[in-house]
This record gives structure tokens, sequence and C-alpha cells, in this order.
């Protein structure tokens, strides 16, 4: 277990010393009850420190999700300009198709 990482701090520490306790309580007295207690203190260290990094992960993806959202914002209002750049370019190409026919038809038509 690394000792400095956020969910060791948060309430695990606790809960290990009182594994540690169990543990050494049962080497002492080689009982079964002892060992049934460290046993259900050494289960409660597995469920605590998987709480613990479940909420980190957790927290470690809304703050990527956020920062994937703001960075999609910033991508699009940054591409805006250049979307309407080209949308303008087309429609202006299409203008000048369209009015080349009309000009073609015309001159068919006074022959």
């Amino acid at each position: 277990m690394r000792k400095g990482s956020e969910w060791w701090k948060e309430g695990v520490k606790v809960k290990v010393e009182e594994k540690k306790n169990a543990f050494e309580r049962w080497l002492q007295s080689n009982s079964i009850e002892k060992y049934e207690k460290y046993r259900e203190k050494k289960v409660e260290v597995k469920r605590k420190k998987k709480e613990k990094e479940d909420e980190k992960k957790e927290r470690k993806n809304e703050k990527k999700e956020r920062g994937k959202k703001c960075n999609v914002q910033e991508k699009w209002k940054q591409e805006k300009p250049a979307r309407e750049i080209a949308r303008h370019a087309r429609e202006m190409e299409s203008r000048r198709e369209e009015e080349k026919t009309e000009e073609r038809e015309q001159e068919k038509k006074e022959k």
C-alpha cells in the first residue's frame, strides 16, 4: 500500500491499525475467536480501501469529463468562424453556378 496516497489518509489508516492490533492479539492468544475478529477486520480494511479508491477514481473521472467538456466547447468556439467562412464560401459557389447556368440558358434562348 502506498501510504502517501489520498485514500490512505481518509480513514483507511485507522482501519489498518485496528487490523494490525487484532492480528497481534490473535498471535498472542492463538484462539479461534481472536482469529475470527482479525478476519473481520481484514475484510473491513479491504472494503474501506476499495471504497476510497473508487471515490478517488470517480473524482478523477469527473474532473476528466469536465475537462473534456470545456475543451470541446473551446474547440467549437475556435472553429466556429472557420465553419462559417466555409459555409459562406459554399453558398457563394452555388450562387455562381446558378448564375452561370442562367446565363447559358439565356444565351441559348437568344440564338
